[in-house]
């Protein structure tokens, strides 16, 4: 927008990086195998790492995809994800990385910062906010996503 001074999400994400990881807030990776045989997930969701592909190849999987999904922050059994991204990211973290490192053993709790709607207002491309994503969960009900979450909204 010309003329305005708005708030940079590149910028802001630096910045949060910096003071978590002088905290001891680190990124961290959750490594896995995929299959789409579903008969096979309950136990290998529960097989460490090193034995997935094994355990896939013995049942039938002939070349076992690895995947790895990657979290802002973590320490102490809670992931932080910063989002200053576009809407359909708030949904991927709430959704898919938080309930995966949760079902994992990762973490207890997943935490997403969100800025408000005054402050996205004020930002430099069209994110999501806050309220916004809250009003989503809500309508899903209690139970959905199923991993316990703190979403918090800031602004300047």
């Amino acid at each position: 927008m010309t003329g305005k001074v708005l708030y940079s999400p590149i910028n802001l994400n630096k910045t949060f990086n910096e003071k978590f990881n002088r905290l001891g807030w680190h990124e961290t990776r959750y490594r896995y195998y995929i299959t789409t045989e579903q008969r096979l997930l309950p136990e290998l969701i529960n097989l460490p790492y090193t034995k997935q592909k094994e355990f896939l190849i013995s049942n039938g999987i002939k070349e076992p995809i690895s995947s790895y999904k990657q979290t802002d922050f973590v320490k102490e059994q809670i992931a932080v994800e910063v989002q200053f991204g576009k809407y359909a990211f708030v949904a991927f973290d709430l959704f898919v990385k938080h309930l995966l490192f949760y079902s994992g053993g990762i973490i207890n709790l997943g935490v997403e910062v969100l800025p408000t709607k005054k402050m996205q207002s004020q930002m430099s491309s069209g994110v999501a906010y806050y309220e916004g994503e809250v009003y989503n969960i809500l309508r899903h009900g209690r139970n959905n996503p199923p991993v316990p979450l703190l979403i918090l909204g800031i602004e300047p």
